[in-house]
Parts: C-alpha cells; sequence; structure tokens
C-alpha cells in the first residue's frame, strides 16, 4: 500500500462503480423522454465523442504538467458532472448536453490513472484492470435496485467522489515529465499494432452491444436472465484479469482477437438463455486478454505512460462510436422491435470478421517488426 498501487487501484474501482452504473439507464431515460433512434445515437455518440477528444489531450497533458493535477481535476469535475444529470434528463437535449459534459469530464482522468498504476507496479497492470471490471459489475448491481432514475445519479456521485477523496491522498513522488507534441506520432508508431487492433476489434464488439439485449430478449431471455448473463461477462473479467499478469502482451493480443472471433460466432449457434452462458464466459476472457494486453503493450514500449494510456481510453471510445454505425447500415430503416434473427446474426459476423482482420493485422505488423 505505501507506494499507491493498491489505492489507484481502488480509485479505478470506485470510478467504474460510477461510470458504468450512471450510463446502465440512459436509454430508458432517453425513451422515456420521447428520444427516436437517431437522438439515441446522438446522445451515445456525443457521450463517447467527448470522452474521444479529452482521452487525447488530458493523457498527453498529464505527461507534460503532471499527473496529480490532472487526475484530481478530472475526478473533481466528474463529481459534479455526475450530480448534474439529475437536472438534466428531463429533455432529449439537456440529455445530450449532459452526457457529452460528463464524457469530457471522465476522459480527463484515466490516462494519468493508468500511468501511475504502471509506474507503482508495471506488473500488476491486470490486478488494476480487474478492479475496474469489478467496479463495472458493482455499479451495475446497485444502481439495478434503484427504482428512481434521479437517484442513480446521486449514488454514482457518491462513488465518484469517494475516488476523488482518496486519490487525494495518494503519494506523489517527483514525477518525470515529457516533452510531447500535441499530436503524439511517435507513441502511436510504437504501439500501433495494439490501437488499431483494439480499435478494429472493439467496433465489432459494440456493434454488437448495440443489439444485444434485443436479441436476448429475442431468444427468450427474461430481463432477469440478461442482467445475470452481463453479470457473468463482468465477473469473468474482473476474475481472469488479476491472473493474467504473468503473460506477455504480444502473447494476450493475438489470442484475445482469435478468441473474440470465435465467441461472435458463438452468439448465433445460441438459442436460449443456458446456451449463452459460456459465451458470455469466453467474451469476458477475450476481452480481459485484449485489455490487459494492450495496457502492457503500450506501456511497456513507452515512456509517456499517460499519453499512451489516454490514447487507449480515447481508442475504445471511438469504436463505441463506430459500432453502432454498422450496425444502423446493417439494420437500416426496420424498426428494431422488428429486425430479423437472421439480421442480428449478420452483425455477429461482421463481428467476427472484424476480430479476425485486426489479428491478421496484428500478425502482418509483428512479422515486419522482427525482420527489423
Amino acid at each position: 500500500m505505501q507506494n499507491g498501487f493498491y489505492r489507484v487501484a481502488t480509485v479505478n474501482f470506485l470510478v467504474n462503480c460510477a461510470i458504468f452504473g450512471a450510463a446502465l439507464f440512459i436509454p430508458q431515460i432517453a425513451s422515456n423522454v420521447g428520444a427516436n433512434g437517431f437522438q439515441l445515437t446522438a446522445i451515445i455518440s456525443g457521450y463517447n465523442f467527448s470522452l474521444f477528444l479529452t482521452s487525447w489531450y488530458f493523457g498527453r497533458l498529464a505527461d507534460t504538467r503532471g499527473k496529480r493535477y490532472v487526475m484530481l481535476f478530472g475526478l473533481g469535475i466528474s463529481v459534479f458532472v455526475c450530480l448534474a444529470h439529475i437536472f438534466l434528463i428531463n429533455s432529449v437535449y439537456t440529455l445530450v448536453i449532459a452526457r457529452m459534459f460528463f464524457g469530457a469530464a471522465i476522459g480527463i482522468f484515466p490516462g494519468a490513472l493508468i500511468a501511475y498504476a504502471y509506474e507503482r507496479g508495471s506488473k500488476k497492470l491486470g490486478i488494476y484492470a480487474g478492479f475496474g471490471s469489478a467496479g463495472t459489475a458493482l455499479g451495475s448491481l446497485i444502481v439495478g435496485q434503484v427504482k428512481d432514475y434521479a437517484l442513480i445519479f446521486v449514488v454514482c456521485s457518491i462513488f465518484m467522489a469517494a475516488g476523488f477523496a482518496l486519490a487525494f491522498f495518494l503519494p506523489f513522488t517527483s514525477e518525470k515529465k515529457h516533452v510531447v507534441p500535441m499530436f503524439p506520432k511517435k507513441v502511436i508508431k510504437k504501439a500501433w499494432r495494439a490501437y488499431v487492433g483494439v480499435l478494429i476489434r472493439h467496433s465489432g464488439a459494440t456493434a454488437i452491444w448495440a443489439i444485444f439485449p434485443v436479441f436476448l430478449a429475442r431468444i427468450g431471455c427474461t430481463a432477469f436472465e440478461i442482467g445475470v448473463l452481463y453479470a457473468i461477462n463482468t465477473g469473468t473479467q474482473a476474475i481472469s484479469m488479476f491472473f493474467l499478469d504473468r503473460y506477455a502482451s504480444t502473447k494476450l493480443l493475438p489470442f484475445s482477437f482469435a478468441l473474440s472471433a470465435l465467441t461472435f460466432l458463438t452468439f448465433t449457434l445460441a438459442s436460449d438463455f443456458y446456451q449463452m452462458i459460456p459465451t458470455q464466459i469466453i467474451l469476458g476472457l477475450s476481452w480481459a486478454t485484449m485489455y490487459v494486453g494492450a495496457l502492457k503493450y503500450i506501456n511497456e514500449r513507452n515512456e509517456e505512460h499517460s499519453t499512451a494510456s489516454g490514447l487507449l481510453s480515447g481508442t475504445t471510445s471511438l469504436a463505441n462510436i463506430i459500432g453502432p454505425i454498422i450496425t444502423g447500415l446493417v439494420i437500416g430503416n426496420i424498426a428494431l422491435a422488428n429486425a430479423s434473427i437472421t439480421t442480428f446474426h449478420t452483425v455477429m459476423y461482421i463481428a467476427s470478421g472484424f476480430a479476425i482482420t485486426a489479428l491478421v493485422i496484428y500478425l502482418i505488423g509483428d512479422g515486419k517488426d522482427r525482420e527489423r
């Protein structure tokens, strides 16, 4: 505990409780205020685009100005923006604003948090990520018991405030600062295989997530069973991440892309709740190996840890925008409620193809690197 690693891991746990708890019922809230499909896309895309921009900018700023300032500023702002949701969920337009500002706020600190964790426990990034996944699971579970939407954001603000308070007392010694250009070409070049692979694989995955609850309901899963499946996924992530630090990033990434391709295909073979259970276990493992592998890969190859980690956070946010667009192109003008199982399966086949593409690009890049 003396060097702050487990404290910052606990901060990661708390902020993930807040972030994913606050996101869980956004589609329902949007529906309640009369949002159509285009407006819901705007709400989600605005949130992720803001997160992408601030992850990029403030990751770099943490390397050039110092992690403590960026970390505390981002966490502090996030507390107030999260709480502000209770005043801004009464119309589509104010909800768009709330989500854009929250995305911008929570994009400020991930790069600094990850860099702090890496610099105090470079062999423990799996443990750090496992704390985050555990927070995701617990946050979703807790807010699922809260009946009032406004109260959800109060609860999530408390989690975020607890994370800020703990981060305030993190031990900071003299930090090595770096000169990083606004476009960190060298950082990207050193770890491009991880960034490109994650972008492609996760774009395919988020294409599925856009229709996943509807697909599960279509094959007969109840609301409770859908919640159980999500819990199995996040629970598997959290548990498996604690055991992945022993493996090289160059093994984890290609394994994750291959396993993702297989996982997305298994979705098309499942026809009920019980058949979906094993798919969620391997899904959790595929994400865990990819995320831990990417964290290790980018930080092992760059001294600018905050910049590199901020870019990874931005990459997943960009994928969160691309994925639903892919889904929209497949489904077209058909109402989601009227889409056929075949249409859902098409999205899953495309996602599997994306994961295979990520694997091929990674392996080609690996071969070129070895030739040099």
